[in-house]
Parts: C-alpha cells; structure tokens; sequence
C-alpha cells in the first residue's frame, strides 16, 4: 500500500480551492474611518491557535467576547472594539467561512461593486 501524503492533499487543495486565502481579511467603518483585520482561515491555523479557539468557544460560561479575542488576538481584539466591531459580526463571518458562502459575498462586478450582500 502506498502511503498518503498530507503535503500533496494540502497543496492539491490549495490548488483546486484558489478563492480559499490563508488570510482573511475584513473591514470595520467607510471612508477615512475604516480599519482592517485578518483572521486566519481555518483550514490555516496552527494547531497552537486552533487548541486556543477551540478553549474559548467550549468555556464553560464563555462569550461571543471570549471566542473572537482568541480569534483575533488581544491586542487587534482592542483594537476592533474600539473602531466600534460587534462580536457576533466576526462570529457570523466565521460561520459563513465555514459554510464556504464567503466568496458569493465577496464577487465583484466590473466596477467592482459586491453583487451580493
């Protein structure tokens, strides 16, 4: 029997799925005000951060607040409350990535307009 290589089931992948990035990044506010984060995908975690986001969303008495500060980090998680982010946001942004609706939200006509929201 031939063995499987994880590399060549994760660069097929790659490969065959190119509007998956490794970085996901979003914005918060319009114009002058707006202020960008990335999360990583998660098919892209390291299993140091996937153990840490998996901690916070199976804490006993956890918050939407716990959940999106593991998955942004502390300091961006400042960062995007302070620009006025909603943690359900993030939450619903993860949910659509993990359904891999994301790249229906994200099409752009020619002038570069979303053509679905």
């Amino acid at each position: 029997m031939t063995a499987i290589s994880l590399t060549q089931i994760r660069n097929k992948y790659k490969e065959s799925h190119p509007e998956v990035q490794e970085d996901i990044a979003f914005t918060l506010g319009e114009g002058a005000d707006t202020a960008t984060f990335t999360i990583k995908h998660p098919l892209y975690r390291s299993n140091e951060d996937t153990r840490r986001i998996q901690r916070a969303a199976e804490k006993e008495n956890g918050t939407n607040q716990d959940l999106v500060t593991a998955l942004l980090g502390e300091k961006e998680y400042k960062r995007f409350v302070a620009a006025g982010g909603q943690d359900v946001d993030v939450i619903m942004l993860m949910q659509l990535i993990q359904e891999n609706d994301l790249p229906q939200l994200t099409d752009q006509d020619a002038e570069g307009n979303p053509t679905r929201l």
